[in-house]
């Protein structure tokens, strides 16, 4: 989806990481040795980041693991940033060479 300011929602574009057809795209995430942050915009528009930290998480627990945890944050875009930086909507993305939506709300803090 292209809005009116020629900025690409790709969003619902994304395949679905559930589908036996994209099985070889899982990463084996139960091998990690070490400790997993996920950080997670909950209005994140470049991913579906809450769904991909849902299934790996799951996966993980499926396999006996606790090295890992969640911050999810609610209105969050694509960019967690800093508190008071600038608030930015959309960005220029460096593969594709135009300009994608982000997600996230401005808030009191930006």
């Amino acid at each position: 989806i292209v809005s009116e300011d020629n900025v690409f929602d790709f969003f619902e574009a994304l395949d679905d990481p559930l589908d036996p057809a994209n099985e070889r795209s899982i990463i084996p995430i139960e091998k990690a040795e070490g400790h997993i942050l996920f950080v997670v915009g909950e209005d994140d528009r470049n991913w579906k980041s809450s769904l991909y930290a849902d299934i790996a998480i799951k996966r993980l627990q499926e396999h006996g693991k606790k090295n890992y945890k969640l911050l999810s944050y609610p209105g969050a875009g694509h960019r967690i940033d800093p508190p008071y930086s600038a608030f930015c909507l959309s960005a220029l993305d460096r593969v594709l060479g135009v300009p994608v939506l982000g997600g996230g709300q401005c808030c009191d803090s930006c």
